[in-house]
Order: structure tokens, then C-alpha cells, then sequence
């Protein structure tokens, strides 16, 4: 698995790829610990959906929040 930083680099995740295309990533709880047990699975047809978006715009929000996703980010195209 590969380990990776968030923007901010407060936090922490790891992740790896699936034969079958899906990317599994594993976040860190607020300690920074990784936790196996609430992976999230990342479909092709979600990597798909994120590619286009970022091939058909110049410039898009960060922010990959489902909750409360600023407007006209990846938050609000995967939510």
C-alpha cells in the first residue's frame, strides 16, 4: 500500500488498487492512526466521473467533502 498526506497535511491516508479497477483507501482517525476497518472503495465509474471532470474544466474547488462539499467542487460531482 501506498501512504500518502492530505493537502493540508494534517492527515494521513493509505490506499491501494484492485485488479478490478476500484482504489481502496484507508483513512487515518483523528489520533492518525489508519483504519482498515472504514475503507472507502473508489469505483471506476467514480474515477471516470472525476477524470472528465478535471479533463472539461481549467479550474476545480478542492474539497471531496460529501457533507457539506463547497460549490462546484469534486464534493458536489461524487456526492
Amino acid at each position: 500500500m501506498k501512504t500518502l498526506f492530505t493537502l493540508s497535511g494534517r492527515g494521513r491516508f493509505q490506499y491501494k488498487k484492485h485488479p478490478d479497477g476500484e482504489l481502496i483507501v484507508y483513512p487515518a482517525d483523528k489520533n492518525g492512526d489508519l483504519q482498515e476497518k472504514s475503507a472507502i472503495i473508489i469505483t471506476p465509474y467514480t474515477i471516470d466521473l472525476v477524470l472528465d471532470a478535471i479533463k472539461k474544466h481549467t479550474e476545480i474547488p478542492m474539497g471531496a467533502s460529501r457533507d457539506n462539499p463547497p460549490q462546484g467542487s469534486l464534493g458536489v460531482l461524487i456526492k
